[in-house]
């Protein structure tokens, strides 16, 4: 079997990206950071599944713009099981001495290769397909909240999945090089942050004209709900899309520079992996960063949080008042014997119809 290195590139740039991926697994790792993973990834599926829930109870984006936020996030599957994968490839499949995979492993890592860009190029190029989903919601401004116009979801899904499918085959047979990896990532990352902002722009200076130039205009009510809609969402959005864009561009970093520099390789193993657990785990800081950046997702976790805590505190009420009702009705009895006199005991003859009556005590 092949051995991967990197060392063997004359141009590190150059360098199939596969490379730098399959040079990055050339070790087993210990029990302990096996189950550490494990226990990463059980919490990372609840946060995943968490998020998707909040994300059908609150209403708070049109149906498209919701739909490939939950793509974005079931996307994640994808890069855990591409390290689930990984994992039990170097602990069966892999020749610590010789630091190769054997026939078998060779076709896991493969594979997760082909998972792991998946993710990498999907996740990407859905923060770009907000865009265009938010430039529809400008061009039909008048009724876009209305109808669900259902073909623009499917239109951004299947371009999206049909591009990151075939630039992660293209990875895999090594026509990707690093550096054109490099430039797509870029390119689409500052093609994304300029389109959010031409976008709250634009919407923001429509809105200042509708509000200075309401009268002028025909249906200005529902035009400048739509508008304000628009801002804030990619507000939003663009918030969220910075911090992942920020993450991408640290984990790509953290990878290329340490092999720049010419660190030790088992200094590189220690940075690699807490790099991967930045990045295979993203939504350990991802998924609140969601829940965060989006005011009605914030407002109903501050009113899911703030139920809980008053039922909580109902019931500590309720245990600390039972222990207190017999006292409670004791002290009662006590105030109203006080402020009456007991009163005289009657006996009443049902047969006779006489009435015997005794005096109250003194």
């Amino acid at each position: 079997m092949e051995e991967y290195s990197i060392a063997k590139n004359k141009s590190f740039l150059m360098t199939p990206a596969l490379v730098l991926f399959i040079d990055g697994q050339t070790s087993i790792p210990s029990f302990s950071l096996s189950i550490v993973y494990l226990i990463f990834y059980f919490i990372s599926t609840i946060l995943v599944i968490f998020a998707l829930r909040v994300s059908f109870i609150v209403g708070s984006y049109h149906w498209n713009l919701k739909r490939l936020y939950c793509c974005s996030i079931l996307s994640w599957f994808s890069i855990g099981t591409s390290k689930l994968l990984v994992i039990y490839a170097q602990l069966y499949h892999f020749d610590n001495k010789n630091k190769i995979f054997d026939e078998t492993g060779d076709i896991i890592l493969h594979i997760s290769a082909l998972l792991r860009y998946e993710f990498c190029y999907f996740f990407i190029v859905n923060l770009f397909s907000v865009i265009l989903e938010r430039s529809f919601a400008t061009f039909f401004i008048r009724d876009y909240e209305k109808k669900k116009r259902t073909w623009i979801f499917y239109i951004l899904f299947i371009f999206g999945f049909t591009f990151s499918t075939v630039f992660s085959f293209l990875t895999v047979m090594r026509i990707i090089t690093i550096y054109m990896l490099v430039i797509y990532v870029l390119s689409f990352a500052f093609s994304t942050l300029i389109g959010f902002s031409y976008l709250v722009f634009r919407n923001s200076r429509r809105l200042k004209y509708l509000t200075n130039y309401h009268r002028n205009t025909v249906y200005t009510l529902s035009i400048k709900y739509q508008l304000r809609e628009n801002i804030n969402t990619l507000k939003s959005m663009k918030q969220l899309t910075m911090v992942a864009v920020g993450a991408i561009f640290c984990v790509a970093t953290a990878y290329i520079l340490p092999l720049l520099l010419n660190i030790p390789s088992k200094q590189i193993w220690i940075f690699h992996t807490f790099i991967d657990i930045f990045y295979h785990f993203n939504p350990l800081y991802m998924i609140p960063a969601c829940l965060l950046s989006i005011p009605q997702n914030l407002l109903y976790l501050k009113k899911l949080f703030a139920s809980k805590n008053a039922s909580k505190q109902n019931e500590t009420k309720k245990f600390a008042n039972e222990g207190d009702v017999y006292f409670n009705m004791f002290q009662k009895s006590m105030t109203t014997s006080k402020s009456k006199p007991l009163p005289a005991i009657i006996q009443v003859r049902q047969n006779s119809g006489t009435k015997i009556s005794c005096a109250p005590f003194r």
